[in-house]
């Protein structure tokens, strides 16, 4: 008697996944799926399928922290009432930490010792920069792939995401620099929809 072995799982490549993106969105314009190994194939169709169905790929697209939206539109107002930002930063450990980590870092650090409170840590990132990481925080908890078949996709992805969100910022208009920013470092997000459909 013959048992049947499943073949091993072939990994899903960052670059490849690109293609998929690319060949889905204009219609097989520049079909490289004769590329793809079986994983890549799986993917592919399943994902086809999806889009072929509204209802399904209105569920696959994630929903960002209510509580992160909330205090990037109140970092928006033209009138900022900080003490209310210091007491929304704080009900997100993830979210302070990451401001008092980053406003310790070499680009920020000062002769004066470490920044250990948040209003200091603010005081040091300013407004724009308190929105740059709610933005980062925000979107990396929307594209966290649990899946270990893409266990590489969310580190390629992430970097992809920043270096699109500096291009952006280099590249666009001075005047709505945070804007070219947030559209960079949220273009693609596309793909976590695809690998939702699959995972």
């Amino acid at each position: 008697m013959t048992l049947a072995v499943e073949p091993a799982h072939q990994p899903l490549r960052f670059s490849t996944l690109i293609s998929l993106h690319g060949d889905l969105i204009f219609a097989g314009e520049n079909d490289s799926s004769n590329a793809f190994n079986d994983t890549e194939e799986s993917v592919y169709d399943q994902v086809s399928d999806h889009l072929d169905d509204a209802r399904n790929l209105s569920e696959l697209i994630p929903s960002p922290p209510n509580h992160l939206m909330m205090l990037l539109n109140k970092l928006e107002q033209p009138e900022i009432n900080f003490s209310l930002i210091q007491e929304m930063v704080r009900k997100d450990l993830g979210l302070m930490s990451e401001i008092i980590r980053i406003s310790n870092s070499p680009l920020f650090r000062t002769r004066s010792g470490d920044i250990t409170s948040i209003e200091r840590a603010i005081a040091m990132l300013g407004i724009r920069g308190v929105m740059e990481i709610t933005s980062q925080l925000l979107l990396r908890r929307v594209i966290d792939v649990k899946s270990s078949r893409f266990k590489n996709f969310s580190h390629y992805f992430w970097i992809h995401c920043l270096k699109s969100a500096e291009a952006g910022t280099v590249l666009g208009d001075k005047d709505d620099s945070f804007t070219n920013y947030l559209l960079g470092l949220v273009h693609s997000i596309g793909y976590v929809v695809a690998l939702s459909a699959y995972v």
